[in-house]
Protein backbone atom coordinates (compact mmCIF):
# COMPACT_ATOMS: atom_id res chain seq x y z
CA UNK A 1 0.00 0.00 0.00
CA UNK A 2 1.38 3.39 -0.99
CA UNK A 3 2.28 5.67 1.90
CA UNK A 4 0.62 9.08 1.48
CA UNK A 5 2.93 12.05 1.00
CA UNK A 6 3.03 14.89 3.51
CA UNK A 7 0.54 16.96 1.48
CA UNK A 8 -1.75 14.00 0.77
CA UNK A 9 -2.10 13.32 4.49
CA UNK A 10 -3.31 16.89 5.13
CA UNK A 11 -6.77 18.47 4.64
CA UNK A 12 -7.76 19.48 1.11
CA UNK A 13 -6.15 22.88 0.65
CA UNK A 14 -8.03 23.81 -2.54
CA UNK A 15 -11.32 23.47 -0.73
CA UNK A 16 -9.92 25.29 2.30
CA UNK A 17 -8.60 28.19 0.19
CA UNK A 18 -12.04 28.60 -1.43
CA UNK A 19 -13.51 28.53 2.07
CA UNK A 20 -11.05 31.18 3.28
CA UNK A 21 -11.86 33.43 0.33
CA UNK A 22 -15.47 33.38 1.43
CA UNK A 23 -14.40 34.31 4.96
CA UNK A 24 -12.17 37.27 4.17
CA UNK A 25 -14.90 39.80 3.36
CA UNK A 26 -16.82 39.06 6.57
CA UNK A 27 -13.73 39.16 8.76
CA UNK A 28 -12.44 42.41 7.28
CA UNK A 29 -15.86 43.89 7.99
CA UNK A 30 -15.28 43.11 11.68
CA UNK A 31 -11.86 44.77 11.49
CA UNK A 32 -13.48 47.82 9.91
CA UNK A 33 -16.05 47.96 12.73
CA UNK A 34 -13.25 47.90 15.31
CA UNK A 35 -11.71 51.00 13.68
CA UNK A 36 -14.87 53.08 13.38
CA UNK A 37 -14.01 56.74 14.07
CA UNK A 38 -15.91 59.06 16.44
CA UNK A 39 -16.71 56.05 18.64
CA UNK A 40 -13.59 56.13 20.85
CA UNK A 41 -13.77 53.54 23.60
CA UNK A 42 -10.10 53.38 24.70
CA UNK A 43 -10.48 56.17 27.29
CA UNK A 44 -13.56 54.41 28.66
CA UNK A 45 -11.63 51.17 29.19
CA UNK A 46 -8.61 52.79 30.85
CA UNK A 47 -10.61 54.68 33.49
CA UNK A 48 -13.55 53.88 35.71
CA UNK A 49 -16.87 55.30 34.51
CA UNK A 50 -20.42 55.56 35.68
CA UNK A 51 -22.93 53.40 33.86
CA UNK A 52 -23.83 54.82 30.43
CA UNK A 53 -25.55 52.88 27.69
CA UNK A 54 -23.71 54.63 24.87
CA UNK A 55 -20.30 53.80 26.36
CA UNK A 56 -21.41 50.24 27.06
CA UNK A 57 -22.52 49.75 23.44
CA UNK A 58 -19.27 51.28 22.13
CA UNK A 59 -17.18 48.85 24.17
CA UNK A 60 -19.41 45.95 23.12
CA UNK A 61 -19.20 46.83 19.43
CA UNK A 62 -15.51 47.75 19.15
CA UNK A 63 -13.69 46.03 22.02
CA UNK A 64 -15.51 42.73 22.45
CA UNK A 65 -17.67 41.74 19.46
CA UNK A 66 -15.14 42.72 16.74
CA UNK A 67 -11.96 41.57 18.51
CA UNK A 68 -11.93 38.04 17.12
CA UNK A 69 -11.09 39.11 13.57
CA UNK A 70 -7.30 39.45 13.85
CA UNK A 71 -6.75 36.16 15.75
CA UNK A 72 -8.97 34.39 13.21
CA UNK A 73 -7.06 35.78 10.20
CA UNK A 74 -3.77 34.86 11.90
CA UNK A 75 -5.01 31.31 12.51
CA UNK A 76 -6.02 30.91 8.86
CA UNK A 77 -2.70 32.36 7.67
CA UNK A 78 -0.76 29.90 9.82
CA UNK A 79 -2.91 27.03 8.62
CA UNK A 80 -2.10 27.79 4.98
CA UNK A 81 1.52 28.85 5.54
CA UNK A 82 3.10 25.39 5.44
CA UNK A 83 1.68 24.70 1.99
CA UNK A 84 3.42 27.77 0.58
CA UNK A 85 6.64 27.01 2.48
CA UNK A 86 6.87 23.37 1.38
CA UNK A 87 5.77 24.07 -2.20
CA UNK A 88 7.91 27.11 -3.01
CA UNK A 89 10.77 26.94 -0.50
CA UNK A 90 11.69 29.59 2.06
CA UNK A 91 13.31 32.23 -0.18
CA UNK A 92 10.58 32.26 -2.82
CA UNK A 93 7.89 32.28 -0.15
CA UNK A 94 9.48 35.30 1.55
CA UNK A 95 9.72 37.16 -1.77
CA UNK A 96 6.04 36.42 -2.47
CA UNK A 97 4.99 37.52 1.02
CA UNK A 98 7.10 40.68 0.77
CA UNK A 99 5.20 41.58 -2.42
CA UNK A 100 1.88 40.73 -0.79
CA UNK A 101 2.50 42.28 2.65
CA UNK A 102 5.52 44.62 2.83
CA UNK A 103 4.91 46.56 -0.39
CA UNK A 104 1.25 47.38 0.50
CA UNK A 105 2.40 48.17 4.07
CA UNK A 106 4.94 50.74 2.85
CA UNK A 107 2.84 52.15 -0.01
CA UNK A 108 -0.39 52.73 1.93
CA UNK A 109 1.47 54.12 4.93
CA UNK A 110 3.29 56.53 2.62
CA UNK A 111 -0.03 57.60 1.09
CA UNK A 112 -1.50 58.08 4.56
CA UNK A 113 1.47 60.25 5.55
CA UNK A 114 1.12 62.38 2.42
CA UNK A 115 -2.65 62.69 2.65
CA UNK A 116 -3.05 63.19 6.39
CA UNK A 117 -0.30 62.46 8.94
CA UNK A 118 2.35 64.94 7.77
CA UNK A 119 -0.10 67.84 7.54
CA UNK A 120 -1.63 66.90 10.89
CA UNK A 121 1.79 67.00 12.55
CA UNK A 122 2.60 70.34 10.90
CA UNK A 123 -0.54 71.93 12.36
CA UNK A 124 -0.38 70.03 15.65
CA UNK A 125 3.09 68.82 16.77
CA UNK A 126 1.50 66.65 19.49
CA UNK A 127 -0.27 64.52 16.88
CA UNK A 128 1.34 61.06 16.89
CA UNK A 129 4.34 62.27 18.89
CA UNK A 130 5.88 58.81 18.43
CA UNK A 131 6.35 59.57 14.70
CA UNK A 132 9.07 61.92 13.45
CA UNK A 133 7.49 63.26 10.27
CA UNK A 134 7.87 67.04 10.59
CA UNK A 135 10.33 68.54 10.00
CA UNK A 136 11.12 65.97 7.32
CA UNK A 137 13.04 63.05 8.79
CA UNK A 138 13.89 60.17 6.43
CA UNK A 139 14.41 57.67 9.26
CA UNK A 140 11.14 58.74 10.86
CA UNK A 141 9.27 58.37 7.58
CA UNK A 142 10.73 54.88 7.01
CA UNK A 143 9.76 53.88 10.55
CA UNK A 144 6.22 55.11 9.97
CA UNK A 145 6.05 53.33 6.60
CA UNK A 146 7.46 49.95 7.68
CA UNK A 147 6.23 49.98 11.32
CA UNK A 148 9.74 49.68 12.78
CA UNK A 149 9.50 50.07 16.55
CA UNK A 150 6.49 52.39 16.19
CA UNK A 151 2.88 51.97 15.22
CA UNK A 152 2.68 52.77 11.48
CA UNK A 153 1.20 56.00 10.14
CA UNK A 154 -1.93 54.05 9.14
CA UNK A 155 -2.27 52.14 12.44
CA UNK A 156 -4.31 49.06 11.37
CA UNK A 157 -1.55 48.08 8.93
CA UNK A 158 0.62 46.84 11.82
CA UNK A 159 -1.06 43.50 11.12
CA UNK A 160 0.77 43.21 7.79
CA UNK A 161 4.15 43.68 9.46
CA UNK A 162 3.39 41.20 12.23
CA UNK A 163 2.10 38.66 9.72
CA UNK A 164 5.26 39.04 7.61
CA UNK A 165 7.35 38.42 10.73
CA UNK A 166 5.42 35.18 11.24
CA UNK A 167 6.41 34.03 7.75
CA UNK A 168 9.98 35.20 8.36
CA UNK A 169 10.15 32.94 11.44
CA UNK A 170 8.35 30.04 9.75
CA UNK A 171 11.31 27.60 9.55
CA UNK A 172 11.88 28.06 13.30
CA UNK A 173 8.18 27.66 14.06
CA UNK A 174 7.89 24.59 11.81
CA UNK A 175 10.94 23.03 13.45
CA UNK A 176 9.40 23.54 16.89
CA UNK A 177 6.03 22.22 15.69
CA UNK A 178 7.65 18.89 14.70
CA UNK A 179 9.23 18.33 18.13
CA UNK A 180 6.97 16.33 20.39
CA UNK A 181 6.26 17.98 23.75
CA UNK A 182 8.52 20.91 22.81
CA UNK A 183 5.76 22.17 20.52
CA UNK A 184 3.27 22.18 23.39
CA UNK A 185 5.73 23.91 25.71
CA UNK A 186 6.41 26.59 23.11
CA UNK A 187 2.67 27.13 22.58
CA UNK A 188 2.20 27.42 26.36
CA UNK A 189 5.06 29.94 26.55
CA UNK A 190 3.49 32.01 23.78
CA UNK A 191 0.13 31.81 25.52
CA UNK A 192 1.69 33.15 28.72
CA UNK A 193 3.16 36.06 26.76
CA UNK A 194 -0.21 36.70 25.11
CA UNK A 195 -2.02 36.96 28.44
CA UNK A 196 0.55 38.93 30.40
CA UNK A 197 2.17 40.82 27.49
CA UNK A 198 5.62 40.48 29.09
CA UNK A 199 7.38 41.29 25.83
CA UNK A 200 6.57 41.08 22.15
CA UNK A 201 10.09 39.94 21.23
CA UNK A 202 10.78 36.34 20.25
CA UNK A 203 14.40 36.89 19.22
CA UNK A 204 16.55 39.75 20.62
CA UNK A 205 16.36 42.01 17.57
CA UNK A 206 14.16 45.12 17.70
CA UNK A 207 12.89 45.10 14.06
CA UNK A 208 11.49 41.63 14.76
CA UNK A 209 9.30 42.92 17.58
CA UNK A 210 5.61 42.10 17.29
CA UNK A 211 2.94 44.68 18.00
CA UNK A 212 0.57 41.89 19.06
CA UNK A 213 2.03 38.60 20.18
CA UNK A 214 -1.41 36.98 19.89
CA UNK A 215 -0.95 37.18 16.10
CA UNK A 216 2.09 34.91 16.37
CA UNK A 217 0.28 32.60 18.81
CA UNK A 218 -2.74 32.18 16.52
CA UNK A 219 -0.44 31.73 13.50
CA UNK A 220 1.49 29.00 15.32
CA UNK A 221 -1.70 27.23 16.44
CA UNK A 222 -3.01 27.28 12.85
CA UNK A 223 0.28 25.86 11.61
CA UNK A 224 0.18 23.13 14.28
CA UNK A 225 -3.37 22.19 13.31
CA UNK A 226 -2.36 21.81 9.67
CA UNK A 227 0.81 19.87 10.55
CA UNK A 228 -1.23 17.38 12.56
CA UNK A 229 -3.88 17.03 9.81
CA UNK A 230 -6.74 18.71 11.68
CA UNK A 231 -9.62 20.19 9.68
CA UNK A 232 -10.64 23.63 10.97
CA UNK A 233 -13.94 23.93 9.09
CA UNK A 234 -16.93 23.53 11.42
CA UNK A 235 -20.01 22.01 9.80
CA UNK A 236 -22.14 21.41 12.90
CA UNK A 237 -24.53 24.36 12.68
CA UNK A 238 -26.27 23.61 15.98
CA UNK A 239 -22.93 23.77 17.80
CA UNK A 240 -21.93 26.87 15.83
CA UNK A 241 -25.12 28.70 16.84
CA UNK A 242 -24.62 27.77 20.51
CA UNK A 243 -21.02 29.02 20.47
CA UNK A 244 -21.92 32.30 18.73
CA UNK A 245 -24.85 33.04 21.05
CA UNK A 246 -22.73 32.16 24.10
CA UNK A 247 -19.98 34.49 22.90
CA UNK A 248 -22.44 37.37 22.34
CA UNK A 249 -23.74 36.97 25.88
CA UNK A 250 -20.16 36.76 27.13
CA UNK A 251 -19.32 40.03 25.32
CA UNK A 252 -22.36 41.75 26.81
CA UNK A 253 -21.32 40.61 30.29
CA UNK A 254 -17.64 41.54 29.82
CA UNK A 255 -18.43 45.02 28.46
CA UNK A 256 -19.82 45.99 31.87
CA UNK A 257 -16.62 45.58 33.97
CA UNK A 258 -14.56 47.07 31.13
CA UNK A 259 -16.73 50.19 31.44
CA UNK A 260 -17.09 50.68 35.18
CA UNK A 261 -13.73 49.40 36.52
CA UNK A 262 -10.41 51.22 36.50
CA UNK A 263 -7.82 49.25 34.52
CA UNK A 264 -4.92 50.39 36.72
CA UNK A 265 -6.64 49.01 39.83
CA UNK A 266 -7.38 45.60 38.28
CA UNK A 267 -4.54 44.99 35.78
CA UNK A 268 -4.61 41.17 35.92
CA UNK A 269 -8.39 41.04 35.59
CA UNK A 270 -8.25 43.24 32.48
CA UNK A 271 -5.45 41.12 30.95
CA UNK A 272 -7.51 37.96 31.36
CA UNK A 273 -10.72 39.59 30.14
CA UNK A 274 -9.01 40.86 26.98
CA UNK A 275 -7.45 37.44 26.37
CA UNK A 276 -10.75 35.60 26.81
CA UNK A 277 -12.48 38.08 24.50
CA UNK A 278 -9.88 37.48 21.76
CA UNK A 279 -9.98 33.71 22.25
CA UNK A 280 -13.77 33.56 22.20
CA UNK A 281 -13.87 36.02 19.31
CA UNK A 282 -11.55 33.90 17.19
CA UNK A 283 -13.57 30.73 17.84
CA UNK A 284 -16.92 32.43 17.25
CA UNK A 285 -15.60 34.05 14.04
CA UNK A 286 -14.67 30.56 12.83
CA UNK A 287 -18.19 29.33 13.67
CA UNK A 288 -19.91 32.33 12.10
CA UNK A 289 -17.95 32.18 8.85
CA UNK A 290 -18.46 28.42 8.64
CA UNK A 291 -22.20 29.00 8.77
CA UNK A 292 -22.22 31.94 6.34
CA UNK A 293 -20.27 30.00 3.72
CA UNK A 294 -22.65 27.04 3.65
CA UNK A 295 -25.77 28.43 1.91
CA UNK A 296 -24.81 28.59 -1.76
CA UNK A 297 -26.21 32.04 -2.52
CA UNK A 298 -24.62 33.68 0.51
CA UNK A 299 -21.35 31.81 -0.01
CA UNK A 300 -21.19 32.99 -3.63
CA UNK A 301 -21.88 36.58 -2.54
CA UNK A 302 -19.15 36.45 0.10
CA UNK A 303 -16.68 35.02 -2.41
CA UNK A 304 -17.63 37.80 -4.84
CA UNK A 305 -16.89 40.43 -2.19
CA UNK A 306 -13.73 38.67 -1.03
CA UNK A 307 -11.64 40.06 -3.90
CA UNK A 308 -12.26 43.53 -2.47
CA UNK A 309 -11.52 42.58 1.16
CA UNK A 310 -7.77 43.26 1.14
CA UNK A 311 -8.38 46.64 -0.51
CA UNK A 312 -10.99 47.33 2.19
CA UNK A 313 -8.42 46.56 4.87
CA UNK A 314 -5.81 48.84 3.23
CA UNK A 315 -8.12 51.78 2.51
CA UNK A 316 -10.82 51.90 5.20
CA UNK A 317 -8.84 54.36 7.34
CA UNK A 318 -8.61 56.73 4.37
CA UNK A 319 -12.39 56.59 3.98
CA UNK A 320 -12.80 57.21 7.70
CA UNK A 321 -10.86 60.47 7.40
CA UNK A 322 -13.76 61.99 5.45
CA UNK A 323 -16.95 60.22 6.54
CA UNK A 324 -17.11 61.72 10.09
CA UNK A 325 -16.67 65.26 8.71
CA UNK A 326 -19.28 64.67 6.05
CA UNK A 327 -21.68 63.10 8.54
CA UNK A 328 -21.26 65.87 11.14
CA UNK A 329 -21.85 68.48 8.44
CA UNK A 330 -25.43 67.25 8.05
CA UNK A 331 -26.26 65.42 11.30
CA UNK A 332 -25.67 65.77 15.02
CA UNK A 333 -22.94 63.78 16.72
CA UNK A 334 -23.98 60.12 16.57
CA UNK A 335 -24.70 58.04 19.66
CA UNK A 336 -25.43 54.35 19.70
CA UNK A 337 -28.38 54.97 21.99
CA UNK A 338 -30.33 56.50 19.12
CA UNK A 339 -30.93 55.88 15.43
CA UNK A 340 -28.23 58.33 14.29
CA UNK A 341 -25.47 56.16 15.77
CA UNK A 342 -26.52 53.03 13.90
CA UNK A 343 -27.10 55.06 10.74
CA UNK A 344 -23.53 56.34 11.12
CA UNK A 345 -22.23 52.76 11.42
CA UNK A 346 -24.14 51.81 8.26
CA UNK A 347 -22.89 54.86 6.34
CA UNK A 348 -19.29 54.28 7.46
CA UNK A 349 -19.22 50.60 6.52
CA UNK A 350 -21.03 51.21 3.21
CA UNK A 351 -18.69 54.07 2.35
CA UNK A 352 -15.62 51.98 3.15
CA UNK A 353 -16.88 49.09 1.00
CA UNK A 354 -17.86 51.32 -1.94
CA UNK A 355 -14.49 53.11 -1.85
CA UNK A 356 -12.64 49.77 -1.73
CA UNK A 357 -14.58 48.44 -4.73
CA UNK A 358 -13.96 51.62 -6.77
CA UNK A 359 -10.23 51.69 -5.94
CA UNK A 360 -9.84 47.98 -6.72
CA UNK A 361 -11.62 48.26 -10.08
CA UNK A 362 -9.67 51.37 -11.09
CA UNK A 363 -6.42 49.59 -10.26
CA UNK A 364 -7.51 46.43 -12.09
CA UNK A 365 -8.43 48.25 -15.30
CA UNK A 366 -5.40 50.54 -15.20
CA UNK A 367 -3.12 47.52 -14.69
CA UNK A 368 -4.63 45.84 -17.76
CA UNK A 369 -4.24 49.06 -19.74
CA UNK A 370 -0.59 49.47 -18.72
CA UNK A 371 0.12 45.84 -19.58
CA UNK A 372 -1.38 46.30 -23.05
CA UNK A 373 0.56 49.56 -23.52
CA UNK A 374 3.89 47.97 -22.63
CA UNK A 375 3.10 44.97 -24.84
CA UNK A 376 2.41 47.29 -27.78
CA UNK A 377 5.66 49.19 -27.19
CA UNK A 378 7.59 45.91 -26.91
CA UNK A 379 6.13 44.63 -30.21
CA UNK A 380 7.10 47.85 -32.02
CA UNK A 381 10.62 47.67 -30.65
Amino acid sequence: MKTPTYHESKPNNKQLIRWCKGHSSGINTLITIAHLPIFSSSSLIISANEWQLNGFLMIFLKDTFARGAVPFLSLISGYLALTSYLKHGYCRMIVNKAKRLLIPLALFNLLFILVFSYHAQVSNPSYRADLSLYPFNLVGWLQAMFAINVLPANPPLYFLKDLFLCFLLLPLLFGLAKLRYINILFAAWLLYKVIYVKTTLIVPFAPLEFFRIDILFAFYVGMMLYHHGKDITLNNNKLNVKIIISYLFFCLIMAYPLLILNQSEYPHLFLWLKFLIKLGGGISALCLMSMLCQPKLLADMLRLLSKYSFTLFLTHNFTFLFIPRLFLAYFDRPYLTNLSGWFYVFVSLTGAFVAAIIIYEIWRYSKVGLRNLFSAIYRKV
